[in-house]
């Protein structure tokens, strides 16, 4: 089975399909606006939980170390006991990026949320081999305000979802 990519056979692909293409882009563009607007702003604040995330992943990505100044990443544990250290290690490069700290902190999330809906779609293809049902739990997933409300928050689960 040949998995290599060819350029000229994805272009005109999209010249065959260029409505669904542009409806789809549009609906993205929707949905990725949802998520950005006001990104900074709502919530109004965080819960001590994510702050504890963003607080290690901070003194990740300044010292290379947790909070504490014990904990690193080369110790695979957690940072703390009753938190995951994937979380903290994932957030750190995300502070270098030029926007306020709030941003940063919430821009990972809603990429991933971003990406989970495109994820759920390919399994509704593979299920029911079905373009519709496909398209359409897209739609569904992408305007989901669980998903939304995930994109906005700093805990683990978007995380979790995305990788399992």
């Amino acid at each position: 089975m040949n998995l290599s990519f060819h350029w000229q056979n994805f272009t005109n692909w999209i010249k065959d399909n260029l409505k669904i293409t542009i409806i789809s882009l549009v609906i993205f563009s929707l949905a990725l606006a949802t998520r950005l607007i006001y990104l900074e702003q709502i919530p109004v604040v965080f819960s001590q939980d994510q702050l504890n995330y963003l607080i290690n992943s901070l003194s990740i990505s300044l010292t290379g170390k947790g909070k504490s100044g014990e904990w690193s990443p080369e110790s695979l544990t957690p940072v703390e006991p009753t938190f995951s250290e994937l979380p903290a290690v994932l957030l750190a490069p995300v502070f270098a990026l030029p926007f306020s700290w709030t941003v940063n902190a919430r821009l990972p999330f809603v990429i991933i949320s971003l990406t989970i809906p495109i994820f759920i779609a390919l399994i509704a293809h593979s299920i029911t081999k079905s373009k519709g049902a496909a398209y359409f739990s897209w739609i569904l997933a992408l305007f989901n305000p669980w998903f939304w409300q995930n994109a906005r928050m700093t805990f683990d689960i978007p995380i979790s979802r995305f990788i399992y």
